[in-house]
């Protein structure tokens, strides 16, 4: 999803009526962006691979263990999140209005619609020990 997220981001950068960011500095924290979420992204799923477990979202019946420490104490989705600081980055960088829209959408796609199917598994996986992580740990931050 983040990837056609970032898709469209581009596809829409050239639309004059929506409105074009004149900041100083987008550059800049457009590449600090998309540096936080290469560092979350690959701390992440180093540390789903070091607990030998799945990455793919789209089988999360598959995950072999629950990840419940480093950036996974802090919160349930550090790869999510990691999509969106990457995706604002991409808006940065574009300087395009139109790309707030595009991150919206993702973001809720992931929370309203991937996410659940997720919790829905590993309910099912970890019982009661996901339970107890899910009322300790948020979703997002």
């Amino acid at each position: 999803m983040a990837a056609i997220a970032a898709t469209g981001m581009v596809a829409t950068a050239d639309w004059p009526a929506v409105g074009r960011l004149a900041l100083p500095g987008l550059q800049p924290a457009a590449v600090i962006a998309w540096l936080a979420g290469a560092a979350l992204m690959l701390t992440a799923a180093w540390t789903m691979r070091q607990a030998r477990t799945t990455l793919n979202p789209i089988q999360p019946g598959r995950a072999r263990q629950l990840v419940t420490h480093g950036l996974f104490a802090r919160s349930r989705n550090p790869i999510y999140l990691a999509d969106v600081l990457l995706l604002i980055g991409l808006l940065l960088w574009l300087g395009q209005v139109s790309g707030l829209l595009w991150i919206t959408a993702f973001a809720l796609w992931i929370d309203r619609l991937q996410i659940p199917a997720e919790e829905q598994a590993l309910t099912g996986l970890f019982g009661d020990d996901y339970r107890a992580y899910r009322a300790r740990v948020r979703r997002w931050l």
